[in-house]
Order: C-alpha cells, then sequence, then structure tokens
C-alpha cells in the first residue's frame, strides 16, 4: 500500500519516540503506511518466560535507560540505521541531526520511563515486516538526495517530503530480517502515568537489533487497512488507462463510480470509459463506491467506501481542499475521517473552485 506520501512526510512522523507516540490514535495524521493488502493469520503469543520475550523486555529496558539517562542519540540508534539518521532529521523538520537530539534531550528530561506491563508478545508476520521495509525505503531514497546534494540544507523540505512519497523509489531498498517480535505493553512516566504501546523489535544482523513504535501503532489501531488499499489500487487502475491520454493536459476533474459524482469533466473526455475500466480490471475493488480525482495527467487522488464504517483514501489520511490557491491534497478532519459524503463533498468543492 501506498500511504506515506508528501502529505504524510511533512509531519514529525519520523521521530518515533514516546511523546510521539502517546498521543496517536486511529485518526492521527503521522500514521505511516501499508505494504501489502494480505491478512495475516494472527500467530501465536508466545509464553512470558520465552526466549523472545525476555530479549524484547531486555531491548525495551536498555532503550528505556538511554532515554532516562539522557543519551538521546543512543535511544536513536535503538530505531533507525546509521544510514538513515539524516532523513530522519530532515522530515522531521531539524536542520541537523544534532538540532533532533538536542531538542528530544530536553523533551524527555525527568521523565523516567519504565515498563509496566508486557500483555503479548507475538512473531512479526510477514505483512508486518512489510509496513517496516517501506518506511526504511523511504528514508533511504531521501538520504540518497541529502548525500547527493551534500546535506540536509542543500535542498528544500518540500522536495525531500516529494521523494520520501514517491511511490517507486523506496522500492529499490530492501532489509534482510532474521527475527522479529511485536510487543503489547504499557509503559510508565512520572508526571504522564500509564501508556498502553505497541512495539515492534527485529533484526537483520545478529548485532542489529531494532525497535519500532509508529509501525505497530499503526498495525494495531487501523482496522480497515484493506479498504486503503482498494482506494490504492483505483489509483493505479485508472492511471493504467490514464497515462495513454493525451487529452487531459492540464485538466483538473473529478471522475465517480456514479455519474452523479462528476465534477467538472471536460467534454473531449470519456468519463464512462474510466469507470467501467476500473470496475473490470481493478482486482482488489469488490463493489463500493469511489471517486477519483485527475490532476496532472493522472489519477492523482481516489476516496473508496463499503459502507458508512470507514472511507480508504489514497494517499491515506487526506482529502483534496485549497492548498496554495489550487486543488490539492489536505489533511483529513477528524470529523470526516470515516465519511464518503464528507469527503467528496469537500473534494468536490475545491476541485470546482479551482479548476
Amino acid at each position: 500500500m501506498k500511504k506515506l506520501t508528501a502529505l504524510m512526510a511533512a509531519l514529525a512522523l519520523a521521530v518515533c519516540t514516546f511523546t510521539a507516540c502517546e498521543n496517536s490514535n486511529k485518526n492521527s495524521s503521522s500514521t505511516p503506511p501499508a505494504s501489502s493488502s494480505e491478512t495475516a493469520t494472527e500467530p501465536d503469543t508466545l509464553s512470558a518466560d520465552s526466549d523472545g520475550a525476555k530479549l524484547c523486555t531486555d531491548l525495551l529496558n536498555e532503550y528505556l535507560d538511554s532515554i532516562n539517562t539522557g543519551d538521546i542519540e543512543k535511544s536513536f540508534k535503538y530505531q533507525y540505521f546509521d544510514e538513515i539518521i539524516e532523513a530522519v532529521a530532515a522530515l522531521s523538520g531539524y536542520e541537523s541531526v544534532e538540532a533532533m537530539y538536542d531538542n528530544f534531550k530536553g523533551s524527555f528530561d525527568g521523565m523516567n520511563l519504565v515498563i509496566n506491563s508486557i500483555e503479548s508478545v507475538q512473531p512479526i508476520t510477514d505483512y508486518q515486516y512489510g509496513f517496516i521495509e517501506e518506511i526504511y525505503g523511504r528514508f533511504c531514497a531521501v538520504q540518497y538526495i541529502i548525500d547527493r546534494d551534500g546535506g540536509i540544507n542543500k535542498t528544500t523540505t518540500k522536495y525531500l517530503q516529494e521523494v520520501y512519497g514517491d511511490e517507486e523509489k523506496y522500492k529499490e531498498y530492501k532489509l534482510d530480517f532474521k527475527e522479529g517480535y511485536y510487543m503489547e505493553c504499557t509503559l510508565t512516566s512520572e508526571g504522564q502515568g500509564n501508556v498502553a504501546q505497541r512495539i515492534m523489535f527485529y533484526r537483520t544482523e545478529d548485532d542489529n537489533w531494532k525497535l519500532d513504535m509508529t509501525v505497530a501503532g499503526y498495525i494495531d489501531e487501523c482496522e480497515d487497512y484493506a479498504i486503503d488499499h482498494i482506494a490504492d489500487e483505483i489509483v493505479a487502475t485508472a492511471n493504467d488507462l490514464l497515462d495513454k491520454n493525451t487529452k487531459i493536459d492540464g485538466k483538473q476533474f473529478i471522475v465517480g463510480s456514479d455519474k452523479g459524482l462528476d465534477v467538472n469533466v471536460p467534454k473531449d473526455f470519456d468519463a464512462d470509459e474510466l469507470r467501467k475500466f476500473v470496475t473490470e480490471n481493478c482486482e482488489a475493488y469488490t463493489g463500493g463506491k469511489f471517486f477519483i480525482f485527475v490532476k496532472e495527467n493522472h489519477a492523482y487522488y481516489a476516496a473508496y467506501a463499503e459502507n458508512d464504517d470507514y472511507t480508504g483514501t489514497s494517499p491515506y489520511g487526506a482529502k483534496i481542499g485549497e492548498k496554495d490557491g489550487t486543488a490539492d491534497y489536505v489533511e483529513i478532519d477528524l470529523e470526516d475521517h470515516n465519511l464518503f459524503e464528507n469527503i467528496y463533498n469537500s473534494s468536490a468543492e475545491a476541485v470546482k473552485k479551482y479548476s
């Protein structure tokens, strides 16, 4: 799935720490993406005295100790590979890695984080590994630009966000996973009390264990990621047809699963052909309603819903609204998050105004 777009990358999602995760929820704009639509069989929960559970507990205690003692650089080494740390800083809005460390050192001062309880530990599934690998690949793609240009400040944050959101670049980078576990636990901090946390522990080499909270939180909370995947596939399928069309240069319009959803469709464009092409050729499509926003000669955005419980979007967490005097990605309002009608109405209004 292709959730991490330029919109998502603009947020401080990169810094996966207790502070960043404690306020997360299903509607959080810092949620990362899924890499696959497959749903895995629920793995067995490990016993508390198993080697895997003990290993995760020891790693978590070491990580928390690095925070409690003010060794923020060490805490980041538990979370991120050295080769992408500049990308982490850049996408989090810092001018240097050192500035990022300094900021978080102040944030964690006196917090004293400890494990309150461990609810479960399970082996990571192939599906979950896919989430981790995609985020790693996106950071690698950004780090390549930073290295090529000679530093964080040699290019714009906006451009780095665009690289992070590219749907092809991240696929060039792979991780060779050796072992991994998914933990649900409760952490306690002075002054903040208990916070439920989901953490992934994984290694690619014998001595290279990492932990991740952002991906784990997304998987646990986003029960409807399969709907988002369908929106992704609608975009991909639509582009199979639109990429061959030379009559839509400079045009912006909406084509819906029903003709009544169409907005500003050019007279020389066959909206019925696109509708039919998507419904007949998108393997993920299961008969729900959708709309596609066409911009820059391709399917720029799509929303999909099967009922009123949840609306999947591509990019994830976005709708079309006004941005810098044009129709572009904006963050979905929390009250609109699950409502197809609200997402469509606000998107259609922007397209009518700025097309």
